[in-house]
């Protein structure tokens, strides 16, 4: 049991004796939070600054990139900092909603030849298109500080029929 954090071991017993069921399912939901925040930050990744990436999305489609941008950000540098023997299909499976047959998905790393750097640089996010009332397009700009190597990489994404965003499949 030493694979469990301590702090889990501790909650799940009392939650469930104070809150039942219910109780535990928003304790693990809060634990599964700082998990992913913690491995963030482990990673690197809290240290990608996507907001001053972020190009101002037409008109038209502003009130759709904005509802899409935390998705987008929490995305974009979780991508920057995948290291090439990371289990992607683990790490990203959030960004996908289950259907079809996968996500389309490039590593950035992999495009380039030279870069040693830990996380990539995110350049600009922009390039917006919206084929699809629920679907929004858009190009990433990475940049290896280490090689000065860069990759643009587009990416689809789509609305649910909650209105949470995923990555499309393929």
């Amino acid at each position: 049991m030493s694979f469990f954090p301590r702090s889990l071991l501790c909650i799940v017993p009392v939650t469930l004796a104070t809150f039942g069921c219910a109780g535990v399912n928003s304790a693990m939901i809060q634990a599964n939070a700082s998990l992913a925040a913690a491995n963030r930050n482990l990673s690197g990744a809290s240290g990608v600054n996507v907001d001053g990436a972020l190009a101002k999305p037409p008109a038209p489609l502003a009130s759709d990139v904005m509802s899409a941008v935390p998705m987008i950000k929490d995305f974009v540098s979780t991508s920057a900092c995948l290291s090439k023997d990371a289990n992607v299909v683990n790490i990203l499976s959030r960004f996908w909603d289950g259907t079809g047959h996968g996500i389309g998905y490039t590593d950035p790393k992999s495009r380039m030849s030279h870069n040693q750097s830990r996380c990539l640089k995110v350049d600009r996010v922009g390039a917006w298109s919206q084929p699809a009332k629920n679907v929004l397009k858009f190009t990433v700009t990475y940049i290896s500080e280490s090689s000065g190597e860069s990759v643009i990489l587009r990416h689809t994404i789509h609305r649910d029929e909650s209105d949470k965003w995923y990555l499309s499949g393929y």
